[in-house]
C-alpha cells in the first residue's frame, strides 16, 4: 500500500505542475492573441515597415503552436486523473481485502 501511496503523492505532484503549466500557457496564448490584434489593427492604420509588416503572421504561427501544447498539456492531465483514479481505486481494494 505504500508504494501506492508514493505514486498517488507523485502523480498530484505531476498534477499540479501541468495544471501550473496549463495557466501559463493560457496566458501567453492570450498575449499572443491580443499583440496580433493590435498589430494587424496597425498595419491596417498606418503603413509598417516592412519587418514588422510580417509580424502577424508569425504570432500567427506562434498562436497555433501555443494551442497545440495546450491540448497536449490537457491530455496530459486527463492522464494524470485518470491514472490517480485507477491508483485509489486499488487502494480501496487493498482496504476492503485487509480489513
Amino acid at each position: 500500500m505504500e508504494h501506492i501511496y508514493q505514486q498517488l503523492k507523485e502523480l498530484e505532484e505531476q498534477h499540479v505542475r501541468a495544471v501550473r503549466g496549463l495557466e501559463k500557457l493560457a496566458k501567453a496564448l492570450e498575449h499572443v492573441s491580443e499583440a496580433r490584434t493590435e498589430l494587424s489593427d496597425l498595419s491596417e492604420d498606418a503603413n509598417l515597415n516592412p519587418t514588422l509588416s510580417n509580424l502577424p503572421e508569425q504570432l500567427k504561427v506562434l498562436k497555433d503552436a501555443l494551442e497545440e501544447e495546450t491540448w497536449r498539456t490537457r491530455g496530459y492531465i486527463t492522464d494524470v486523473e485518470l491514472e490517480q483514479g485507477y491508483l485509489r481505486k486499488r487502494l480501496q481494494e487493498q482496504e476492503r481485502s485487509s480489513s
